[in-house]
């Protein structure tokens, strides 16, 4: 359950990864990166989700340390 988790926050993470290596070029020429709307509410969504599958893996992770869902 631990190791899905992690593989769906890491693939859900590559969305903003690449909104946010896109922002290089016009960093580096010292202007503000151009984001509308949904962009950013689209790229603030993924990045909650993500944050909540950490909450969720750290709570699976105490489970098991508890013995929680161990059927032998």
């Amino acid at each position: 359950m631990k190791l899905a988790l992690f593989l769906v926050a890491g693939l859900t993470s590559v969305y903003p990864t690449w909104r946010f290596l896109g922002w290089r070029g016009a960093l580096r020429a010292g202007r503000v990166p151009a984001l509308d709307d949904a962009v950013r509410r689209r790229a603030r969504i993924v990045v909650h989700t993500e944050l909540t599958l950490l909450f969720v893996i750290m709570l699976c992770a105490v489970l098991m340390a508890r013995g929680i869902g161990y059927f032998g």
